[in-house]
């Protein structure tokens, strides 16, 4: 078995060899018009706009807006013309992006699911050993919802209040990562490398820690408690505990 990462080591041959915050985010290399540009790219077959400049200005103000009225007034309350005030936009404006909220929320579950599992699938190593794994695939967790803190937080908060069609959709996204843990826990175990746990309790508590960042992040900031450290005290109490007794 490995030895437990620490946050000098090397996790994953794509990262930097002193993995951090700041190392990630020079490898996804995100900003705005980065992130907006990528998900007109996904869903432009939806949008009348064919001006990619121009798209990628509105959607930002339209996403933007979304996070901050489902904060103030909740998703399920807020309408397209509270919408359209916030973002000083006239409704036929809005409609060139979107016809309803049910198609502002498919926009923001299926575009985040995608993005993260493409920004996973490049930053943890499939050749890594099953620790190693482990503790790049709960950095790249963190260390996303670091960047994308609205839109994780939207995505838990506002799940309850979809339509059975996309809450289908969104908790099947809110598994992926819990079923990507589950995987990799279990390819432990049979390898020999961590002991034998109830897999199906422990994977999802340590989602539940990954969840604890982005929900609570105004908690954390305040005990000025980096996001650093937690990714890294998340990675060593799940590696401790899974770790084979001597």
């Amino acid at each position: 078995m490995g030895k437990i990462i620490s946050m000098s080591d090397l996790i994953s041959n794509k990262w930097q060899k002193k993995i951090s915050f700041e190392y990630f985010c020079k490898v996804v290399q995100q900003n705005p018009k980065q992130l907006y540009t990528e998900l007109f790219s996904q869903h432009k077959d939806q949008f009348s706009i064919r001006n990619q400049r121009i798209a990628v200005n509105k959607l930002q103000r339209i996403i933007e807006a979304t996070f901050v009225l489902a904060n103030e007034v909740g998703f399920q309350a807020m309408t397209l013309r509270q919408l359209c005030k916030i973002t000083e936009m006239s409704m036929g404006g809005l409609y060139a992006y979107i016809q309803s909220k049910d198609d502002l929320a498919e926009i923001i579950y299926s575009f985040l699911n995608n993005y993260c599992e493409q920004q996973i699938a490049i930053l943890v190593n499939d050749e890594l050993a099953d620790d190693d794994k482990l503790v790049a695939l709960i950095h790249a967790h963190i260390y996303l919802s670091e960047l994308m803190q609205p839109w994780f937080y939207f995505a838990y908060m506002e799940t309850k209040n979809l339509s059975v069609d996309f809450k289908t959709i969104a908790i099947k996204s809110e598994l992926s990562v819990e079923n990507k843990i589950t995987t990799v826990i279990n390819n432990g175990i049979i390898a020999g490398n961590f002991r034998k746990v109830e897999t199906n309790l422990i994977a999802p508590l340590i989602k539940s820690m990954l969840q604890d960042w982005y929900l609570k992040h105004g908690k954390y900031k305040k005990r000025k408690i980096t996001v650093d450290q937690y990714a890294t005290q998340v990675a060593d109490i799940a590696i401790t505990y899974l770790q084979l007794k001597q």
